[in-house]
């Protein structure tokens, strides 16, 4: 799920099944692919940051904390675009739970698969069941997923879930455009989005669509999704 391209690929061999509707463990896998293509506004947005910055949606933490000892220790950790930390599980597990020691960096860390919010800098030894992936949004971020409507990633639904993490100021943006096309360099939108924290009342402010590209719908309804609140 967390990386540039996901698709079932191989070499035509009679031996590689790549229909994975035949695995026994289809049920979870197909949970994965729905995670996957719910997440997808949030990695077309990153790619086009990809595209200006010329910085991989992957990228190793020491991108951003280069004078952290941590930063290069924990090298199976890394950014997945601007706002989600990805510790995958390489090891098999024992009696179906896996136990990871991960690093966590400055600032506050939501926990997708155990629904805490961690505080960093820290290191922090966790268990996750199979199911699990141990994925980490940063707190103040607002990330637009597609509504579980969504089969096709070049669609243009009319309306997107925002994960706020809430607790600290953030900003973010939605990057729309045609999706079959090369004039992704000059004809495109953005959306951005805020929160600001004063006390204990959070104000998320949905600006006004920047820009235009073919297929878009004319407006967008929002489910918004507050965490560590």
């Amino acid at each position: 799920v967390f990386s540039p391209i996901f698709r079932t690929h191989a070499t035509n061999d009679p031996r590689i099944e790549r229909q994975i509707w035949k695995f026994p463990n289809f049920p979870d896998m197909r949970e994965a692919v729905n995670l996957r293509y719910a997440l997808f506004p949030y990695i077309y947005t990153m790619a086009r940051r990809t595209y200006e910055t010329g910085i991989s949606i992957c990228h190793p933490l020491y991108y951003e904390y280069p004078d952290v000892e941590e930063a290069y220790k924990y090298e199976d950790e890394y950014f997945f675009g601007d706002d989600i930390i990805v510790a995958p599980i390489v090891e098999a597990a024992k009696d179906g739970v896996s136990t990871k020691t991960i690093w966590f960096p400055e600032g506050n860390w939501w926990s997708a698969a155990t629904n805490e919010l961690i505080e960093g800098p820290c290191t922090m030894t966790m268990k996750f069941s199979a199911t699990d992936i141990p994925y980490f949004f940063r707190q103040g971020s607002i990330v637009p997923l597609n509504p579980a409507s969504v089969k096709n990633v070049t669609e243009h639904p009319e309306h997107l879930i925002l994960n706020v993490i809430a607790g600290k100021d953030g900003n973010a943006s939605l990057y729309e455009d045609d999706g079959d096309n090369p004039d992704y360099a000059t004809v495109y939108a953005s959306t951005a989005f805020s929160q600001l924290k004063n006390g204990n009342k959070t104000t998320l402010t949905i600006s006004p669509r920047e820009g235009s590209a073919d297929g878009l719908p004319a407006s967008k309804s929002y489910t918004v999704k507050a965490y560590n609140t």
